[in-house]
């Protein structure tokens, strides 16, 4: 039976074979949704399924069955060298990756190292930084100082010239008492104060260019410090107007009382003239 269909076979002839343009694709190359479908380079027919042919089948239907094998064996193997370039490739791209990594992990050290070398130099210039602070705090520290002992030697020189100012108001007393003097003598009394004075206004001046001097050390230092001294100096202006507008005006009230007493003498003197006459 089965010799007798094989003859029958080689005496048939062979059936037009499907062209690959008309076979639709197999039911794993349908393309899903949302991905594409992998390329082929020929397309395969779809195969029917393959049943246990019957005694009575014809010699065309088995070799539609045999092109259908072949065609499914040839799919196949185009499937395998499609994984197996795939493969290659995913291979290839790991090692691009693995490359790329390690790339980057030789950057990510050389920025550490480059971090620690500029905070290391960060932390030399903060040091730096902190000792020029100290210094110039203890330059501060040692201009306060300074402006303290100046600020003392200032505080005695008012006080000798309060002093001073005392003497001449104990002077003034006196010359007040002493009104029946001459007018010479006031003459030159209050020249002697008009010298005086002006001695006191030269100290004044050498005092305010130390002031001066003092003020533009201080500024230097400190704004709060000049301000202060500035103040100081300006009270010392204003008490030494003071007490020169109080001396010249103790001056004038001798001269005038001067003046007065030598009217009464000449008044009195007058008086007992004409009572003679």
């Amino acid at each position: 039976m089965q010799g007798r269909q094989r003859s029958d076979r080689r005496a048939q002839p062979h059936a037009p074979r499907p062209e690959a343009s008309e076979a639709a694709p197999l039911p794993h190359e349908r393309a899903t949704p949302g991905t594409q479908p992998a390329p082929v380079s020929a397309t395969v027919p779809q195969a029917a399924p393959v049943m246990p042919p019957p005694a009575s089948m014809s010699a065309e239907n088995m070799l539609d069955v045999d092109v259908t094998v072949l065609a499914f064996a040839q799919w196949v193997m185009e499937l395998k060298s499609k994984s197996s370039n795939s493969q290659k490739s995913l291979q290839i791209e790991l090692n691009t990756i693995k490359n790329a990594i390690n790339g980057n992990h030789s950057d990510l050290a050389d920025f550490k190292r480059h971090g620690a070398a500029i905070q290391q130099q960060m932390q030399s210039e903060i040091n730096e930084i902190r000792e020029s602070l100290s210094s110039v705090f203890m330059e501060i520290t040692a201009a306060v100082r300074n402006n303290a002992a100046a600020d003392q030697d200032l505080k005695m020189k008012i006080q000798m010239l309060n002093e001073q100012a005392v003497r001449n108001e104990t002077a003034f007393a006196q010359l007040a008492d002493a009104a029946d003097q001459s007018q010479s003598k006031l003459r030159a009394a209050a020249q002697e104060m008009q010298q005086f004075s002006e001695r006191m206004r030269e100290d004044l001046a050498s005092l305010n260019q130390k002031t001066e001097s003092l003020q533009g050390t201080v500024m230097d230092r400190s704004d709060q410090l000049r301000s202060e001294t500035d103040q100081l100096s300006q009270d010392l202006r204003t008490q030494l107007e003071k007490r020169k507008v109080q001396l010249q005006k103790m001056v004038q009230d001798v001269v005038n009382i001067g003046e007065s007493l030598q009217g009464t003498r000449t008044a009195c003197i007058r008086t007992p003239q004409s009572i003679v006459l």
